[in-house]
């Protein structure tokens, strides 16, 4: 019987505290869901969100990235630190990337 894949991981943050981890999540297939206020309100309401959302999570991770899909995955990831980056200039940050 083959192994059973691992329990998708669910990493919550700001989107700087996310995108700190770019370097271990890379390679792999994520899915980025904007919460409204209400949804990061309370734990209780992150811990529903959770449940609601991890048999999608749990099918998708056993549904590997085809090559076309990790380019453009990676592409994806690339506008997303250029974005982050740019925005720390207009401010007077360092970049991140």
């Amino acid at each position: 019987m083959p192994a059973a894949a691992p329990a998708p991981e669910i990493i919550e943050g700001t989107w700087e505290e996310v995108s700190r981890q770019s370097a271990r999540l890379s390679g792999h297939r994520v899915r980025v869901v904007i919460l409204t206020e209400t949804e990061t309100d309370a734990p209780e309401a992150t811990g529903r969100y959770a449940a609601r959302m991890r048999p999608q999570l749990e099918e998708s991770s056993r549904t590997p990235a085809t090559p076309d899909e990790r380019k453009a995955a990676e592409r994806e990831v690339q506008k997303l630190k250029d974005a982050l980056n740019e925005s720390r200039r207009r401010d007077g940050a360092e970049p991140i990337f």
